[in-house]
């Protein structure tokens, strides 16, 4: 919905050209949603089976690396202060450990695939 708004578009009209309720819609996304949580539990047990871990050091480099690329794009120049505090919310903080710990995990599966 926030994307078709972004676009300019109702959500309703939207709704009605593809002939579907709002209901109908979310079914159509279950079978993906489903997918991505059996991905990210699977994920999940394998980092705790294989003890991968994420110190705060990694966490802060991450939101240092993302915040500098807000600070190159002029579009964000007047909201890098807002950027900023988000980028080190407690939500961010935990999104950026989720994000490192999967790219951990993916280069340990890709290490013992090799072997």
């Amino acid at each position: 919905e926030d994307n078709l708004i972004k676009q300019g578009m109702k959500f309703e009209d939207y709704l009605s050209h593809i002939k579907k309720s709002e209901g109908e819609l979310r079914l159509d996304f279950t079978p993906d949603a489903i997918k991505r949580v059996k991905t990210a539990l699977l994920i999940r047990a394998i980092a705790k089976k294989e003890n991968i871990t994420v110190t705060c050091d990694e966490i802060h480099a991450e939101q240092d690396r993302a915040f500098a690329g807000y600070k190159m794009n002029p579009a964000y120049a007047e909201h890098l202060d807002e950027l900023d505090k988000s980028l080190h919310s407690d939500h961010a903080h935990h999104y950026f450990e989720n994000l490192i710990t999967n790219k951990k995990t993916f280069e340990k599966l890709k290490e013992l695939l090799v072997k």
